[in-house]
């Protein structure tokens, strides 16, 4: 598998960008660029959205002042305005691509060579799009969908699949591996009348067991379903399922929804959207819209639970208490709509996949937009058939899509969020002797590496240390790059001189220049990056 990140950077001009290509197998770039569906007057980027949320044309959806004359005009909206454009997804795809790859520039490329070295392995190449956590409150670049990037095809039809990094402060997490998963469903039958939530079948979970339904045979992985679908019945099952029983696969089946509890608490009424400002029910003033998954309560309605609730809880069961480590989620599946968007507010993770990634899980597949139920379960059955061959979540997610159909209109709205240290396409399984490896606690690992350190410090008195490839180490890095520039004491004045993507580059460069690289090893033990210490002779 091949990696090409790039980093979206906002520019001070809101409707520009800069795409950086931070890492690839052809090498380094960056190219300027302006953000699509946008016209002297206004932004079209809600009515991109929106066309792509439903499946077939609405008129009433479309009735903003000028609204279907520019849909006419970008190729969206059929002359006859009763029907999409036979090829609306060409040409928002080919938009896309148009403003993340500029034409001729050196980041298109970059891109093609990495296509092309793909090819050549037989392998995936998975374009990693990396965004500030405080993107947001600077530009919309989170809320396209980047995934229906068409040049000539659809690039997720082919050599290419997208992850989604959210970058903040905070070391990305670094679980091990697994010899078997441990799989937990959560289906929840609860709906809403009132909300529009409709009775959800039992299509989803006759497809979790059909695509598990090898891998449980050859004993690769455990399948259970939560009884009841309640919050409390998920904390209990946590708590009584530590260690080696411990779910490594979260799966939620059920509803999602993006909107605004009442925190009137004689009143409590879900308010689904973000416009509403004051209870549909009460008129209280509103809170900012989040990211909620309807679980089941004791009567089986509907009870919503904010991505930030879920995502502490998991958080909370993923930490060790000295010897006992209890394990933890590297995996959440979200089957629910809209479980994968984010399209207001000054924070990137009020969605509730971006959500459950500030909370350290590492990895969550969700959907973008409303998904029919068919291409849903068709998604999950493949996505588990994938993984329960042992391929990468990035794989899985490629032909959970094949699934859903090519020439239809369902097929990109699974998005792939992975934040995981040092496993790019989100590799859940591993060898017995790797899994051994990584299972070790930070102490016993800082111990050891402490130890060679010292032995190294005796034995190599002269000469500074160097690093075997600097491209490599700091591909690893990451971004605890944030960390060995806290250790290192880096004054701010000088960091923010550093150009985006170039962090890792400079530190080195800065400690080079005052004669301290000897000191790295011993930081990057500090920070719990031992295993780039190796990379050092």
């Amino acid at each position: 598998m091949e990696l090409l990140e790039l980093y979206l950077s906002p520019l001070d001009n809101p409707t520009e960008f800069k795409v950086i290509v931070t890492q690839s197998p052809a090498g380094e770039g960056e190219s300027k660029s302006s953000l699509p569906f946008l016209d002297v007057e206004r932004d079209w980027r809600t009515t991109v959205i929106r066309t792509l949320d439903i499946s077939s044309f609405n008129s009433e959806s479309f009735s903003a002042e000028g609204e279907q004359e520019w849909m006419i005009k970008a190729g969206i909206l059929g002359s006859d305005r009763s029907t999409f454009h036979p090829n609306y997804l060409v040409n928002i795809g080919q938009a896309l691509y148009n403003a993340l790859f500029p034409q001729g520039s050196r980041v298109e490329q970059l891109l093609q060579q990495s296509i092309t070295l793909a090819e050549s392995k037989s392998t995936k190449l998975v374009v990693r799009l990396k965004l500030e956590a405080d993107v947001v409150q600077k530009t919309r670049l989170a809320d396209y969908p980047w995934e229906l990037l068409y040049n000539k095809y659809f690039l997720c039809h082919h050599q290419v699949e997208f992850s989604r990094y959210i970058a903040y402060q905070a070391v990305p997490p670094s679980l091990p591996t697994a010899e078997k998963l441990n799989v937990l469903l959560v289906s929840s039958g609860a709906s809403d009348a009132e909300l529009n939530l409709g009775m959800l079948s039992k299509k989803e979970q006759k497809a979790i067991l059909k695509g598990f339904k090898t891998a449980s045979e050859r004993g690769d992985i455990s399948l259970e379903q939560l009884k009841e679908a309640t919050f409390d019945e998920l904390r209990t099952y946590l708590t009584e399922h530590p260690g080696d029983k411990a779910p490594h696969v979260l799966h939620f089946d059920g509803h999602g929804l993006f909107g605004k509890p009442c925190p009137n608490p004689e009143c409590g009424a879900m308010n689904a959207g973000t416009k509403a400002q004051q209870c549909r029910k009460c008129g209280t003033e509103l809170p900012s819209a989040q990211g909620y998954l309807v679980f089941e309560d004791e009567d089986g309605d509907a009870d919503y639970i904010s991505a930030r609730e879920l995502g502490t809880l998991l958080h909370q069961f993923g930490l060790s208490d000295g010897d006992s480590q209890t394990g933890g989620v590297v995996l959440v599946v979200l089957s629910a709509c809209h479980s994968g968007r984010v399209i207001a507010g000054e924070s990137i993770f009020n969605g509730a996949a971006q959500n459950l990634i500030a909370h350290r899980v590492p990895a969550v597949v969700a959907m973008q937009y409303s998904v029919m139920v068919d291409s849903a379960t068709k998604f999950t059955e493949q996505f588990y058939r994938s993984l329960g061959q042992k391929n990468s979540l990035a794989v899985a997610v490629s032909q959970g899509r094949g699934a859903m159909g090519v020439e239809g209109n369902q097929w990109y709205r699974p998005v792939l969020y992975l934040r995981w240290q040092d496993n790019e396409g989100g590799q859940l399984f591993g060898f017995p002797s790797e899994a051994s490896e990584k299972s070790g606690t930070p102490k016993q690992l800082s111990s050891g590496y402490r130890e060679v350190k010292t032995m190294e410090k005796t034995d190599k008195s002269s000469g500074q240390p160097k690093i075997k490839s600097k491209y490599r180490f700091c591909q690893k890095l990451g971004d605890s790059y944030r960390n060995l520039a806290l250790y290192f004491e880096i004054p701010p004045q000088d960091q923010n001189r550093w150009p985006a993507g170039s962090e890792c580059e400079k530190i080195l460069e800065w400690l080079e220049n005052r004669s301290r690289f000897d000191e790295l090893p011993e930081a990057l033990i500090e920070i719990e990056r031992e295993d780039l210490v190796d990379m050092i002779s």
